[in-house]
């Protein structure tokens, strides 16, 4: 563990989709492209990564088509991801310190907490008054790790009902997982409408696996 990547990134994830992560229905995030593409044009789309390998430098690049639908041969660069595939990151979640009766400490997750707000820790609910946000775990504290397996870009609103169900949401009454989808992302960005479904966003899109204790150690010794 000690000899795994030590500039790690961490990638932060809510308590729910922690809790999709832990249940396996979760495969897939999306993160907002930063900062958004100024683009004039009105149609475009993914031209794909080029390479290094073939001679590009790694970017992605989004073409526009023309009003006939042909491409234009005009081209807009991306910024490169946060994330690479087979970047190996530590999993950033809502977490707090247990402070044990023998002088110990024991790291706690609010995605354990069940329906009553607490947490069963050795037939003893504990109840965490205040928890420490995500975006301050350190790595130390993860107990999921993942790696990046495909790395895409798109519209937002380009999701499919497929992806939908890779990033951990399912048919609800009559509203199916994408438009669930849709309406969790707006809850996130409720205060910033440029952020939207609405808006458009280019998002990144990540397929990534979470490792097993085996797999992560194997990293660790290569």
């Amino acid at each position: 563990m000690h000899g795994v990547c030590l500039d790690m990134k961490g990638i932060i994830f809510s308590t729910p989709m922690v809790q999709r992560v832990l249940d396996g229905t979760k495969t897939m995030t999306r993160r907002l492209v930063r900062p958004q593409p100024n683009l004039k044009g009105r149609y475009w789309r993914c031209d794909g990564i080029w390479g290094t390998d073939d001679g590009g430098d790694g970017q992605f690049y989004i073409e526009e088509i023309c009003s006939d639908r042909e491409p234009s041969e005009r081209y807009a660069a991306i910024d490169k991801p946060a994330y690479q595939v087979g970047d190996i990151c530590y999993v950033k979640e809502t977490w707090n310190v247990l402070d044990k009766p023998n002088g110990t400490q024991e790291y706690l997750y609010r995605a354990q907490e069940n329906v009553t707000g607490a947490i069963i820790k050795d037939c003893i609910a504990v109840t965490v008054c205040k928890w420490k946000p995500s975006l301050f775990m350190p790595r130390a504290a993860a107990r999921i790790f993942i790696r990046i397996e495909e790395v895409g870009i798109e519209r937002l609103q380009d999701i499919t009902e497929e992806d939908a169900m890779a990033e951990g949401f399912k048919p609800v009454c009559c509203c199916s997982p994408r438009g669930n989808f849709m309406n969790y992302w707006d809850t996130l960005y409720r205060k910033d409408t440029k952020k939207q479904w609405d808006a458009k966003p280019w998002v990144f899109k990540y397929r990534f696996k979470v490792l097993t204790k085996e797999e992560l150690q194997e990293v660790g010794n290569e």
